[in-house]
């Protein structure tokens, strides 16, 4: 976190303490600094000719215990997940490659990695192992599970990426030893205890898994990184991973999740919830609000934007392009709660229509045939200060059964250029959640090429996600429950409680931009950017 934020949020907490609410002090954040308990990578690909790299670091002196789970972009389905034992300052690293570039022609992405550190698995029911490629499961999206979209294994090829400390091992305890790399030789870990931690078989010895594994709270001091490697452009660029600390707060979680549980994941850690805007400090505590969990909707209001802003440039000739991955964190929670018969109908269940209730604020529609989408508007920009602003029906051209002023998928990429086709995928990513735009630039006039003489490309964009006066859409609200635990407001030097409501606008979101110049033959190049963004908090 930057200087100036630690500075306020921990004059806040201080001044909260002394108003004797010390309990909400304890709450989760964004840490600016890039250290945390949780990470989110905000965008994993394989489509396009590209690989994804990453890399899970610790810098304590402490080893660790954390769940690695990769969620495909359209509805954050589970397509991996595994546990990651790191010991003290060690790195993990993988590679999420196409399944075809290993001979395993399903059309789908897997996870490469020859580090050492222990796993639990380490092999799937075909044995296929981490060194010869894990390929991602469509489980999680198809048969009972199937939800309104492409049931392929298709699209596990692009999404997002959580990892989750959810407990610290002392390094003197047996478990701690197993995980620690050798001093010489190989410097390999044992790995030999760690197979036998199972919550079920520690049940059914009578033994608490807790107590045998010796595991302690999570301490924090995750973190991580995605590199995008295009083989056939000849480029890389990479982004780092959103952190979130204080994430199970009192919680103090000690509990051992066996590899196949889908938790921990961002709803599991405590429900309060800190949010610097400008010289103010919101905690909130969300456990009197309604589903899903209060540690979901803590998680979701520290990622709240009410505009997202970036750079962009394009030519014709296509050979500059530019992407804007936009990822949801955990709109999966809030747009999948319509009760169906496991086929996700369209509205019709057997025999009469079925009327599914309305997906949960602040997202704005349930998932559906073309996916949940929320609207926005845009405005670009040349560097000649003209611009233009959007309006419903103004991004061309409109994906089919789609709104055309939408995000419809978790992870959304947003293409600056020409497309021939609505279909068309993103040009840098090789992204199909992909929504088209032609962003202002060169006074209104085409770029051809780079070299053209009246060279103009490039400009900036600020994408808003639309509100009214009249629902609670993009509004993620805060209100004292029957208990009254309500809402903490620190400004300058004026602490408020009790605070009865508090509004979060816009939408979770994590992403970045990614400028390419393709040029063929010659030197090609890949440059990503943070996205600036605006919080409206009331």
């Amino acid at each position: 976190m930057s200087t100036f934020n630690k500075t306020k949020l921990a004059s806040a907490i201080a001044a909260a303490s002394c108003a004797v609410v010390a309990g909400q002090a304890s709450a989760v954040y964004v840490n600016d600094g890039g250290l945390g308990e949780a990470l989110i990578y905000p965008y994993y690909t394989v489509r396009g000719d590209n690989a994804t790299l990453m890399s899970v670091v610790n810098t304590t002196g402490q080893a660790k215990v954390v769940k690695v789970r990769f969620r495909e972009g359209k509805n954050t389905a589970d397509v991996l997940d595994f546990n990651l034992f790191l010991s003290a300052y060690d790195v993990w690293t993988g590679a999420i490659l196409n399944t075809n570039d290993r001979g395993n022609g399903t059309g789908g992405a897997m996870l490469v990695s020859r580090d050492t550190s222990c796993t639990t698995p380490t092999r799937d029911e075909d044995g296929n192992t981490f060194a010869t490629g894990i390929p991602f499961r469509s489980f999680d999206y198809t048969s009972l599970n199937k939800d309104a979209q492409d049931q392929t294994v298709d699209r596990v090829r692009e999404g997002y990426i959580e990892v989750i400390e959810f407990a610290t091992i002392p390094n003197g305890s047996a478990l701690g030893k197993d995980v620690t790399h050798g001093s010489s030789g190989p410097r390999t870990p044992a790995c030999k205890i760690v197979p036998t931690l199972n919550r079920l078989n520690a049940a059914n010895a009578g033994r608490d898994e807790e107590q045998f594994a010796n595991l302690a709270p999570p301490t924090g001091g995750l973190f991580g990184s995605v590199t995008f490697l295009n083989g056939t452009a000849g480029t890389n660029t990479g982004v780092d991973a959103v952190a979130l600390n204080s994430f199970w707060g009192d919680i103090a979680n000690t509990e051992y999740f066996d590899a196949a549980d889908d938790k921990p994941n961002l709803g599991s850690g405590q429900g309060r919830s800190v949010v610097v805007n400008g010289s103010s400090v919101y905690i909130s505590d969300w456990s009197e609000t309604p589903a899903p969990s209060s540690g979901f909707k803590a998680t979701t209001a520290v990622l709240m934007r009410a505009s997202v802003i970036n750079e962009y440039a394009y030519t014709d000739d296509k050979v500059f392009s530019t992407d804007w991955v936009i990822t949801m964190p955990n709109k999966r929670y809030f747009v999948n709660n319509a009760a169906t018969d496991g086929t996700w109908s369209g509205g019709t269940v057997g025999v009469g229509v079925f009327t599914p209730t309305p997906a949960r604020a602040p997202f704005q529609r349930i998932f559906g045939a073309s996916g949940s989408c929320d609207t926005i508007a845009i405005s670009s920009y040349d560097r000649e200060e003209g611009g233009k602003t959007s309006a419903p029906g103004t991004f061309s051209p409109v994906r089919p059964g789609a709104a055309s002023d939408a995000l419809c998928w978790e992870s959304n990429v947003i293409s600056f250029g020409k497309a021939a086709a609505a279909s068309e995928p993103s040009r840098v990513l090789g992204s199909t959640n992909n929504l088209w735009f032609a962003g202002y630039q060169n006074n209104g006039a085409a770029v051809p090429s780079v070299n053209a003489a009246t060279q103009g490309e490039g400009g900036w964009a600020k994408l808003t996600f639309v509100t009214t006066t009249t629902s609670s859409v993009h509004q993620l609200i805060n209100t004292v429950g029957p208990i009254g635990v309500a809402n903490t407001v620190f400004n300058g030097t004026t602490v408020r409680t009790g605070v009865a409501s508090v509004t979060y606008v816009g939408l979770p979101v994590v992403g970045f931009a990614v400028v390419q110049a393709n040029q063929g033959t010659k030197a090609s190049f890949a440059s990503s950017y943070g996205h600036r963004f605006e919080r409206i908090v009331r």
